[in-house]
């Protein structure tokens, strides 16, 4: 099973984050983080998500993912050469061992920062659609589920076109055109 740490900026748009950690349940995939990739996470959802809200949405990913925190790490940070900003995500993998880091600044994990550790840093769109090849019906299942289960709380009630499209905006376009693609050829429920 592929070893993930998730960058905070993957974790912020809900419904990325969400696609995300449902592959995890599923276990597609191994997430992790730090306390300052969660950190960063709270800091930077949208107002609307500030305080209690973020608090809670943090805690529900530490309690459905007991085993994801990484620490010990923190001693590793100055031997990383990639962007200062994000040395403690790089630290935080090579610590775990983890073989991918799933991240929308990819210019942040230059190749030579991560060669030496055999690290990849991967954009969401090609992380899912790696996901997607390897298990098509489970991922459909998967974002089939995620529509199902908007509509809570006084929240709105999303289609599955509707998550596909959120997804596209978070720019894991490639994975919400192939999604949608195999719905519409009935490949799956």
């Amino acid at each position: 099973m592929t070893v993930a740490v998730l960058d905070a900026c993957v974790l912020v748009p809900s419904v990325l984050a969400d696609t995300l950690l449902r592959c995890a349940e599923q276990d597609l995939y191994r997430p992790l983080w730090t306390r300052a990739i969660l950190d960063e996470v709270r800091r930077n959802l949208p107002p609307s998500a500030l305080g209690a809200k973020a608090e809670r949405r943090v805690e529900v990913m530490r309690e459905h993912f007991p085993t994801a925190m990484v620490s010990g790490y923190e001693h590793l940070i100055a031997e990383m050469t990639n962007d200062p900003k994000d040395r403690h995500v790089l630290a935080a993998a090579v610590a775990a061992d983890a073989e991918v880091i799933v991240t929308a600044n990819l210019r942040d994990f230059p190749d030579h920062a991560l060669a030496p550790y055999a690290i990849e840093a991967l954009h969401p769109d090609d992380f899912l659609c790696l996901l997607l090849e390897d298990d098509p019906e489970r991922i459909a299942d998967i974002v089939v589920q995620q529509a199902e289960a908007t509509g809570r709380g006084g929240r709105p009630k999303l289609s599955v076109d509707d998550v596909l499209s959120g997804l596209a905006g978070c720019r894991a376009i490639r994975f919400a055109h192939r999604v949608s693609l195999q719905l519409a050829e009935g490949r799956w429920p």
